[in-house]
């Protein structure tokens, strides 16, 4: 795993990825087998089974991938897990088996254009960018040359889930572990040292800071509708 330098700092914003590893597919060009040099931005709050099939595609066809995390300066109940902890999620699935790879940090930035401007300084120039919601294929539309996620993802490989559904079951004290790889189940498990220098895993401190948080916005959600990528991103759109 390498990491690029860049010079780009950036303000806070709201979320500019989308929970889920699958876009909606619009595009009926064929793909070439090899991808060349790639982007893609996911936030990685936990890493899933979904995540992992992609990530280990596009290493597997590209020379190169350009891993964006996502929302990497906040903390809170959408991003319950700090951008090194995703760090270390992607690289349990990808280290044993990859080393075509660079880990970014994208932070939010408080709208889309400012959003993209940012994107095209740490990414730089790209044979093809995988994009996982609409509102980012909007903005770097005329930047990149654009692949929705789920065309990269084998037919039998496909795994319907969501970051959401991850947090949203450990919240309610469900089963969540299926929903993720195997290697992520023991990360989250494991005892680590936090901040306070308690002992604590990341479920038990996810449940303990964000687990009320998060059923009272599933809640909401259910009753007002999720707001879209394209609402997040403005500085002054709240919830409903």
């Amino acid at each position: 795993m390498n990491t690029r330098n860049t010079n780009n700092d950036a303000n806070t914003t709201n979320d500019m990825t989308n929970d889920s590893s699958i876009a909606h597919d619009t595009s009926n060009n064929t793909l070439p087998h090899h991808l060349g040099v790639v982007g893609t931005v996911a936030r990685f709050k936990p890493l899933h089974k979904g995540h992992a099939v992609l990530l280990e595609s596009l290493c597997e066809r590209s020379s190169h991938v350009y891993i964006g995390i996502g929302s990497s300066n906040k903390y809170d109940v959408r991003n319950p897990f700090t951008a090194r902890e995703s760090k270390e999620m992607i690289d349990l699935i990808l280290q044993p088996r990859y080393n075509n790879y660079s880990l970014l940090e994208v932070p939010d930035v408080g709208n889309g254009p400012k959003w993209r401007e940012l994107i095209l300084g740490k990414f730089g120039t790209l044979d093809h960018f995988v994009i996982v919601n609409d509102y980012v294929a909007d903005l770097l539309k005329n930047d990149y040359t654009l692949i929705p996620s789920v065309r990269l993802i084998p037919e039998e490989k496909k795994f319907p889930v969501t970051a959401t559904m991850v947090r949203t079951a450990i919240a309610r004290g469900e089963p969540w572990e299926h929903f993720v790889p195997e290697s992520i189940v023991t990360y989250l498990n494991e005892l680590k040292e936090q901040e306070d220098k308690r002992q604590e895993t990341l479920v038990d401190r996810f449940v303990r800071e964000f687990g009320l948080a998060t059923l009272a916005q599933t809640t909401q959600e259910m009753l007002y509708g999720k707001p879209t990528e394209r609402e997040r991103c403005q500085p002054s759109a709240t919830t409903k």
